[in-house]
């Protein structure tokens, strides 16, 4: 099997890909057993400390997986996140008293190697890398619910992605190095009224570009079901579905 068809490779980066969120990088502890892998971290609401966990599982049945999620003793705040496997997998882990925590998503990837160009023109937007420090508060501008820290903007192994109309950030999108030649994308978000516009697009191509140029030879992702057509037109390819569920 190739690495690009391998899913035990995607998948170590999936988890990767959580252990970059800033709560897991200031607090959070990976553990293994059994064939999942747990990641813990712990946050604060209302003045009160409390953990949460995601367990992670490739394409493992619900009796099995759920056996050894409870000796690992669950938080009530939990996430499990399952990788693959066909339609009779998703309805295993709900016959097993699990519901759905969060939409289905698709794990893709794409080949750098041979990035073709873009033609995309879009006129009065400037799209361009952002400048570690000083574009901190730009970014958090193009979404007010994913605010982006000063740690964030400072890693050297994040990059981060600007469009801009008139000086004013109207989307954003960020790239993450989990190898030096595997990128992570994530934060592509484009505020409501300047979608369908292909700034997403134009924006993703830069970044892809950029990633290339620096060494890239792979990059992942973990996309909605809406965005989907963005990411196959971008060449990407699915390797499997994600799927979100809580343990009752």
């Amino acid at each position: 099997m190739t690495k690009t068809s391998s899913l035990a490779w995607a998948f170590e980066a999936l988890i990767q890909s959580h252990l970059l969120a800033r709560r897991q990088r200031e607090s959070g502890s990976r553990l293994s057993k059994q064939a999942i892998v747990r990641v813990r971290y712990d946050y604060e609401r209302n003045g009160q400390r409390h953990l949460r966990d995601h367990f992670f599982i490739n394409q493992l049945p619900a009796s099995a997986a759920l056996a050894t999620i409870r000796q690992l003793e669950p938080a009530s705040d939990h996430q499990i996140v399952v990788v693959g496997g066909q339609a009779e997998l998703m309805l295993d882990y709900m016959a097993a008293g699990c519901s759905f925590r969060a939409p289905a998503h698709m794990l893709m990837f794409r080949n750098l190697d041979h990035l073709p160009p873009s033609d995309l023109i879009l006129p009065k937007l400037a799209i361009r890398r952002a400048a570690r420090r000083s574009d901190g508060l730009l970014l958090s501008k193009v979404d007010d619910q994913d605010l982006i820290g000063a740690q964030d903007i400072t890693d050297a192994t994040l990059d981060y992605y600007l469009a801009l109309h008139e000086g004013q950030p109207v989307a954003m999108a960020r790239q993450a190095w989990l190898t030096k030649d595997t990128i992570w994308v994530s934060h592509v978000y484009t505020q409501p009224p300047w979608r369908r516009q292909g700034i997403a697009t134009a924006l993703t191509t830069r970044l892809l570009t950029d990633a290339a140029d620096w060494g890239a030879r792979w990059s992942l992702l973990l996309a909605t079901e809406m965005s989907v057509r963005l990411y196959q037109r971008l060449g990407y390819q699915t390797i499997a579905p994600v799927r979100h569920f809580v343990m009752h």
